[in-house]
């Protein structure tokens, strides 16, 4: 048996897998505009056309850190071989395919220079910051990588879904701090930064620390 092998990457997923994935769903984003879905009143009629931006950014963070951990979860790196690498380069593929998408999206909704840059810097940071767990969490067998892809996931579906709950049952605490938490979590800040709602020192702070905690998930095996 050829030695070789033994250093070969083992994928049982590809490039092209997620470049489908990472375009398909920012596409759905067009979809949901065109299709005219809305969270306000249902006396509105017609596309949405003036939601495309926001709608397809948030399909490319639901892609992040819903669907691309789990795409990730089937890559198997064999000894030797640097699976960082390998993790980057699907990441990377994501995110140009989902790239004019994102254009077409900017351009129906008229998206100024600095919303594009604070999207676009927003963005990177929470795929470095999937990145990185996704690299720790293949280093993990059984429950540990189930955990890990549960994380990713309820990072981006649950912190709305207890802030409408909140909101519902506990209305005193809807202002303040106890009101604001649900802004530090995928969601609600790239609702926030499409609407530019973020100051550029809030955007700065969000990109930094996604990005730290991505780097140093993801840093002690890059060398790998």
């Amino acid at each position: 048996m050829d030695s070789s092998r033994d250093h070969q990457v083992k994928i049982s997923s590809s490039l092209l897998t997620a470049a489908i994935l990472g375009a398909g769903v920012a596409w759905l984003g067009l979809v949901a505009a065109a299709a005219g879905w809305r969270w306000t009143s249902r006396t509105v009629t017609g596309p949405a056309w003036n939601h495309a931006w926001l709608y397809t950014n948030l399909a490319l963070t639901m892609c992040l850190f819903v669907l691309f951990p789990m795409l990730l979860s089937r890559i198997t790196v064999a000894r030797g071989d640097k699976r960082s690498l390998v993790v980057f380069g699907h990441g990377l593929a994501l995110l140009l395919a989902a790239f004019p998408m994102l254009i077409t999206a900017a351009w129906l909704n008229d998206a100024s220079v600095h919303m594009l840059i604070n999207i676009s810097a927003i963005q990177i940071a929470f795929a470095i910051f999937t990145l990185g767990l996704s690299v720790w969490s293949i280093q993990c067998h059984g429950m540990g990588r189930m955990v890990s892809l549960g994380v990713m996931a309820g990072l981006f579906l649950l912190p709305p879904g207890i802030a409408l709950i909140q909101a519902a049952n506990f209305p005193w605490l809807v202002g303040g701090l106890w009101g604001s938490w649900v802004a530090l979590f995928p969601a609600p800040i790239i609702t926030l930064a499409c609407h530019n709602a973020l100051r550029a020192s809030t955007v700065a702070w969000i990109v930094g620390v996604y990005s730290v905690m991505g780097l140093a998930m993801g840093f002690q095996y890059a060398i790998y």
